[in-house]
């Protein structure tokens, strides 16, 4: 995520896809050699191995999907997987797994291949009151085809509020005197230093995989890697499919962005709404997307 600097969204997009290729490759072997009855998330069980390395299926199919969406990485990939297979025994076992996961991972990158996220799209940026200013490139994410939830658009939002109602002043007037980054506060700047995710970060998607794995090692959640494979798995379809609600919002009502609001405050109608042409957020980013919905929170 770091090195090919992707978007939040497509950030989740991939992750879900690793995720769900990781966890179908360990439960295709689990379904043969424990009888297991949990569902596939993606690909069937069909044709999974008996006696096969779980570790090896598991990192060879995040392996396969890697590969597949950012080949110019491949060499870090392949160096990776080396490390991973070197560390287990049993050579039989081991190529099963390694075979089958990488099925699994083939088969995630196929099946996701036309999910509505290509070709992108782009949403020109406004210039009116309210309006988001700039271009916004991640428009197609709302129309992706989802992981797991049957309808996204049941959890789209009612709206923005009106530039005129007591609720935007309110949200108006608290963002700009907590947001600001002249407002000295170290509590928020280490709230506000976590979550911005940038460029060249994990994002914010990647932020809650981060807490998931401290919340899944305190709980020994790792020691068992059917159960950690299937919360990833989850966790990561889960934050996957809430982008799709998110982007329909952002793309619906392509609401500008606090610093925007704040420093073109005499535009919005509101009379009370306070306007500080100096004013700039305390995360150090204006925002690529439309304010509403936020996709971090």
């Amino acid at each position: 995520m770091r090195i090919e600097r992707l978007g939040a969204f497509d950030a989740a997009r991939t992750y879900a896809m690793v995720n769900v290729a990781m966890f179908d490759a360990v439960n295709g072997i689990n379904r043969r050699q424990h009888k297991s009855d949990l569902a596939h998330a993606l690909v069937p069980p069909f044709g999974a191995p008996a006696r096969a390395n779980r570790k090896a299926a598991a990192a060879a199919a995040a392996h396969a999907v890697l590969s597949a969406l950012y080949p110019d990485q491949v060499s870090t990939y392949d160096d990776q997987l080396d490390v991973h297979l070197n560390r287990l025994r049993g050579r039989g076992r081991i190529a099963r797994g390694v075979a089958w996961g990488e099925y699994v991972g083939d088969q995630v990158v196929t099946l996701r291949a036309n999910d509505g996220t290509s070709p992108p799209e782009t949403q020109p940026g406004g210039s009116g009151p309210g309006e988001f200013r700039a271009d916004f490139g991640a428009a197609a994410f709302r129309n992706m085809t989802p992981f797991a939830i049957a309808d996204p658009l049941a959890y789209v939002s009612a709206g923005t509020p009106a530039l005129t109602s007591p609720e935007y002043l309110a949200a108006h007037t608290e963002v700009r005197l907590l947001g600001d980054v002249a407002y000295a506060n170290p509590t928020y700047d280490e709230v506000f230093n976590f979550w911005k995710a940038g460029g060249g970060s994990v994002r914010p998607p990647g932020e809650w995989i981060k807490i998931a794995i401290v919340v899944a090692g305190d709980q020994g959640t790792v020691r068992n890697l059917s159960k950690t494979s299937q919360l990833f798995a989850l966790l990561s379809m889960a934050l996957a499919d809430a982008s799709i609600s998110v982007v329909h919002d952002k793309f619906t009502y392509h609401f500008w962005r606090p610093a925007t609001a704040i420093r073109e405050a005499s535009t919005d109608g509101n009379p009370d709404t306070v306007e500080d042409v100096n004013w700039n957020p305390r995360n150090g980013s204006i925002g690529g997307s439309p304010e509403h919905t936020s996709g971090q929170s």
